[in-house]
């Protein structure tokens, strides 16, 4: 297989689900005053995300591994695609979320088939490999807040990007019908066996640091452009846009992932990285002043960058003969953080205020450090018991 072709499809997926996710939490406040919710009930558009994407993760693994990754990573975004416009231009609140789970249903079987890809196609085996495909998830990270803020500024509201998003999941489509379909799966692993898979310790607690790794994530993109709002009383376009400097510190992380792999101790690097992480994000939800949270936001973007491209590297070296199905594991489990991060931020914002809700990211980079140390000891156990 063409490893360059392959790169290059990828990242123009990873780019496209970049803009589809991260142009939800610069809209969050237009959307909750549009059909009059608190923030728990605007979370629960977050936690659509979530969930579809849990399950999208579980079912794409085995499917991609019976059927082949090009075919399912068609259907997939196809039915991304269908499910953003349904979002875009749902009359109320029950249809937008019912398009947003159904767009991220595809979404992360499209994500589990493409990342199965790499790894029959010897990429994912390499953290370097890895975050230089998620490269395209920053880019399009990036450019969401800034969309969002230009739809402000000309009065279109939030729903464009929305049905912009549609297009791009349409785009993916397309892409990939020019790639060729990594062989099926001999003895293809069963969706059982892919919940059994996420239940295995190792693979249970990489799961669980990338979810704790989302928590973050959810309040610094998803709830980050309401508390600029909230907090520091700044104009809604220029607080959607401000969290784009959240996604450039991610696409500098993602670089310098793939420059540390292999010059430092993956296992070290990541623990170092998330301490730092948790205190850049602490300085975003206590700055005095705008700049000061901003660049918090920032720090933490780079520190975390390359957190989850490389925990999904780790679990793709732990079983990669059945790739698909333990990435699947791995993301549901993800997606499962990005449904409690929803609904427990949006509810400690309404008890607490948003800045009290913001400090459930640095929390949770705390836990993602003892999660890594877990990781590590178990790794170290299973080494040592297979050495003679």
């Amino acid at each position: 297989m063409n490893r360059r072709r392959i790169l290059l499809a990828s990242g123009w997926f990873y780019a496209s689900l970049g803009v589809a996710f991260n142009a939800l939490g610069p809209a969050l406040e237009a959307i909750r005053e549009e059909f009059v919710l608190e923030y728990i009930g605007a979370g629960m558009a977050l936690a659509a995300v979530g969930l579809g994407y849990t399950v999208g993760s579980l079912v794409g693994g085995p499917i991609s591994d019976r059927v082949g990754t090009r075919p399912s990573i068609i259907v997939a975004s196809t039915v991304a695609a269908l499910g953003m416009l349904l979002a875009g231009v749902s009359p109320g609140y029950l249809s937008f979320l019912a398009g947003l789970a159904v767009a991220s249903v595809g979404w992360g079987a499209t994500e589990v088939a493409v990342t199965a890809l790499i790894a029959r196609a010897g990429a994912a085996l390499s953290v370097r490999d890895l975050n230089l495909a998620q490269l395209g998830f920053a880019a399009g990270a990036i450019v969401a807040p800034a969309i969002v803020g230009g739809s402000f500024v000309l009065d279109w509201g939030w729903r464009p990007p929305v049905v912009l998003s549609a297009l791009l999941a349409a785009s993916v489509a397309a892409a990939f019908t020019r790639i060729p379909s990594a062989p099926t799966v001999e003895r293809p692993t069963s969706l059982r066996g892919v919940i059994r898979a996420a239940a295995a310790p190792v693979l249970l607690l990489i799961g669980l640091a990338s979810a704790l790794v989302v928590v973050l994530e959810t309040g610094l993109a998803g709830f980050f452009a309401p508390f600029l709002e909230y907090a520091f009383v700044l104009d809604r376009a220029a607080a959607a846009s401000l969290v784009t400097l959240y996604w450039v510190g991610g696409f500098v992380g993602r670089l310098l992932g793939a420059w540390l792999s292999g010059r430092l101790d993956l296992m070290t690097w990541l623990i170092g990285a998330s301490v730092a992480t948790a205190l850049a994000a602490l300085l975003a939800a206590l700055a005095p002043e705008a700049w000061m949270a901003v660049a918090g936001a920032a720090l933490a973007g780079v520190a975390s960058g390359a957190l989850i491209p490389s925990l999904l590297a780790l679990a793709a070296r732990h079983r990669p003969a059945d790739a698909g199905a333990m990435l699947g594991a791995v993301i549901a489990i993800l997606g499962l953080g990005g449904i409690g991060a929803s609904l427990g931020i949006g509810r400690a914002a309404d008890a607490w205020t948003l800045r009290g809700a913001m400090l459930i990211a640095p929390a949770a980079m705390a836990a993602t450090v003892a999660a890594l140390i877990a990781i590590r000891a178990l790794m170290r156990r299973e080494r040592d018991g297979a050495g003679p």
